[in-house]
């Protein structure tokens, strides 16, 4: 039973997931342009969850902010910059491998499925570029843009 004096479960929608499901709901969000987790709208709260549920490497960025958010499976692929990248600007997270990503994530965003296979970017993860290879797909509503990131 919950005492009179605990604190509401801000994100009780967020049910499931791992140590990310834990940051998204220990996080600050008031600071981002996507404001306090309690006023998301359905939308957000149902793909955040859907995402948090999946062990596919998964990060979405939402809104004219392009706010990310991420899933377990995709913290490792953000190395250092985790867990600063949660809740950062996509664009700015991915600035090195933006000339590669560029097309498909404005693709996405203009409500269009966007398909990389095998693309070679070059990361700053671990304060040096790097050469990695993923496949990328994207689907958005014009308002959020989901990627599925295999190394």
């Amino acid at each position: 039973m919950i005492g009179q004096n605990a604190a509401p479960d801000r994100a009780a929608w967020l049910v499931g997931g791992g140590e990310m499901a834990k940051l998204i709901k220990a996080k600050d969000w008031s600071e981002t342009a996507l404001g306090p987790i309690e006023s998301w709208p359905q939308s957000l709260r149902t793909v955040v969850s859907l995402m948090q549920a999946s062990n596919s490497p998964m990060s979405l960025a939402w809104g004219a902010g392009h706010v990310q958010i991420y899933n377990d499976g995709y913290w490792p692929i953000c190395g250092e910059k985790h867990p600063v990248a949660m809740g950062q600007d996509f664009r700015e997270c991915w600035a090195a491998p933006w000339p590669v990503i560029s097309e498909a994530y404005e693709t996405a965003l203009s409500g269009r499925t966007s398909y990389l296979e095998k693309m070679r970017m070059f990361l700053d993860r671990y304060g040096f570029l790097e050469e990695t290879w993923f496949t990328l797909c994207s689907r958005s509503d014009a308002r959020a843009l989901c990627v599925n990131s295999r190394r």
